[in-house]
């Protein structure tokens, strides 16, 4: 199904992708890969991992009184609460797609895996026209997708053109419950940019490397994680093969080679073998396993950009909060250009839902600002930077509602005004 979309997509539409068949069969195996619960996964590990850092104790949103920052307010919330998840995806698949879609007065967000998005035109690096399935489902054993083309032309026309199928086939939008409400074709005028994201994981695309679209963060490592599923294995039969047993004198068996199940025996008190009964229980190579497969994780670590702690264990028991600081370095550097990518994904989403919004009329237009607050627990030592403050404080280079800014979380405005003793505007 994944290598004939590209056809699909192309006969539905009549347009040429700029998508190439050996880009969407990797993006296919991407997806299958990164999909796989049955076994130990690893690149889904990292993923997750990874995305936690990235978003974890981050805060994105609106900053405005007018009801339009009120609803894109809204709108943003309903993706932020499946942020993670997203940059998961965006980590384990090698990009995914971020799609407003409006129903009534809310807009919410799609998040579409880059399997199924096909890049249709390009100027540069910038995308002006694409497409991607956008529903699918499966009903009474048929398959329903529903497929969208977006175009962006000279003029700022943007146009947007919806089909449905079922089994390949196509069918009115109309004649599909779930898709009754929606127009076939939509345009809107006075469009800077595309109305949606396409979000790339940093890592390099080296097999690829004109590619428009993005790799997993393991990308390129497929033998050492093939060795370290060969040691996982190898590790699981160790303690297979430990289940112990007894071996026993033949005297003890009857004449058709079976041991007494109950009853009486005879009790022999010495046999020429020595020891009546032997017990087999081979030692366990375990710290020889750990050590070997810990050593391949780590190597995979530096494979892919980031520093121990991430598929290994981080020894800080002896270390300074410098050296702590120091020891991360290399992962922020990642986790800094993902959450690079997410913002400027985040301002064309954000983009996206005002135009939707004056399209739909659903709110008058008003003035909105997109504030972005990242954690830096991975680089920044609290307790520091807090004493800096005091320091800075006393010596009279900055105010105590600077202080209380960061100590907080406050705008200075705020910060000023809930001062014990409010302090006169600087």
């Amino acid at each position: 199904m994944f290598q004939n979309l590209i056809d699909f997509f192309k006969r539905l539409f009549r347009v040429k992708p700029k998508t190439t068949d050996s880009e969407q069969a990797q993006n296919a195996r991407f997806a299958t890969a990164y999909a796989d619960v049955e076994d130990i996964n690893i690149t889904a590990i990292a993923a997750s991992r990874l995305s936690d850092i990235v978003t974890s104790e981050s805060d994105i949103n609106i900053i405005g009184e007018s009801s339009r920052a009120g609803y894109l307010r809204d709108a943003l919330s309903s993706f932020t609460s499946r942020m993670r998840g997203a940059t998961n995806r965006i980590l384990g698949l090698g990009g995914v797609v971020l799609k407003p879609h409006t129903v009534g007065d809310k807009t919410y967000t799609d998040i579409i895996s880059q399997e199924n998005f096909f890049i249709v035109s390009m100027q540069g690096e910038v995308i002006k026209s694409a497409g991607f399935i956008a529903d699918k489902f499966v009903r009474d054993d048929k398959t329903y997708m529903r497929t969208e083309y977006h175009a962006l032309d000279e003029n700022g026309t943007y146009t947007i053109e919806q089909k449905g199928t079922v089994d390949e086939r196509e069918v009115a939008l109309s004649s599909v419950p779930e898709w009754a409400s929606i127009q076939p074709i939509v345009s809107i005028l006075g469009v800077e940019q595309m109305l949606f994201a396409f979000v790339k994981c940093p890592t390099e695309n080296r097999g690829h490397p004109n590619s428009a679209y993005g790799v997993p963060v393991t990308y390129g490592q497929d033998k050492l994680i093939g060795e370290i599923m060969e040691l996982l294995a190898e590790f699981h039969m160790e303690f297979a093969n430990k289940r112990a047993f007894i071996g026993v004198s033949d005297l003890l068996f009857d004449s058709k080679n079976n041991l007494p199940m109950d009853g009486k025996y005879k009790i022999f008190k010495h046999t020429d073998a020595g020891d009546f009964w032997e017990e087999f229980s081979p030692d366990i190579r375990q710290q020889s396993y750990i050590e070997g497969i810990n050593y391949k994780m780590e190597l995979l670590e530096k494979a892919i950009g980031v520093n121990k702690g991430i598929l290994t264990n981080l020894d800080v028991a002896d270390a300074t909060a410098t050296a702590i600081k120091r020891s991360t370095f290399d992962t922020f550097a990642l986790v800094d250009s993902v959450r690079g990518a997410l913002e400027t994904a985040i301002k064309q989403l954000v983009y996206a839902y005002d135009v939707f919004a004056n399209a739909n009329n659903i709110t008058p237009q008003g003035e909105y600002e997109i504030a972005f607050d990242w954690a830096y627990t991975l680089i920044e030592d609290s307790q520091e930077t807090f004493n800096q403050y005091m320091q800075a404080a006393a010596a009279g280079w900055i105010d105590a509602a600077e202080g209380r800014a960061w100590l907080m979380n406050e705008d200075i405005d705020a910060a000023r005004k809930n001062l014990p003793n409010v302090l006169p505007e600087a």
